[in-house]
């Protein structure tokens, strides 16, 4: 079985999010992952709680789902193979879309179609 190249993915620690967004926004844009993923060409099925689908590491070359996407809300995802777990965020910057938060806030926002008033979602 051939095993995919391990994206190297930031370790992200935030005790808060920055002051600049609100954290109903970002909660908000969590519970958008599974729109981010079709955005970004996976397209997660239904099966039993989660979703699942395949992989969008591209060098993962994925002939059964096995990407996850789980939570109460649908808000957290992982590749076991790729060795990733984390939020839409964090998804962004392993993807290599964003290098920073703000980046990778920024970027879901965009690829969701969510304007900006002000500098923030």
């Amino acid at each position: 079985m051939k095993r995919c190249r391990k994206i190297r993915h930031p370790e992200i620690v935030m005790d808060a999010p920055p002051a600049r967004f609100q954290s109903e926004t970002l909660d908000a844009l969590r519970r958008r992952l599974p729109d981010y993923l079709a955005a970004r060409g996976v397209e997660p099925r239904r099966m039993g709680a989660r979703l699942v689908g395949r992989c969008p590491n591209p060098s993962h070359e994925d002939s059964n789902p096995s990407f996850a996407v789980f939570g109460a809300n649908h808000e957290i995802c992982g590749c076991y193979p790729c060795d990733f777990r984390g939020d839409v965020f964090a998804l962004s910057q392993w993807l290599g879309h964003a290098s920073t938060f703000p980046e990778a806030v920024a970027d879901v926002a965009a690829v969701l179609g969510i304007s900006w008033e002000g500098g923030r979602p």
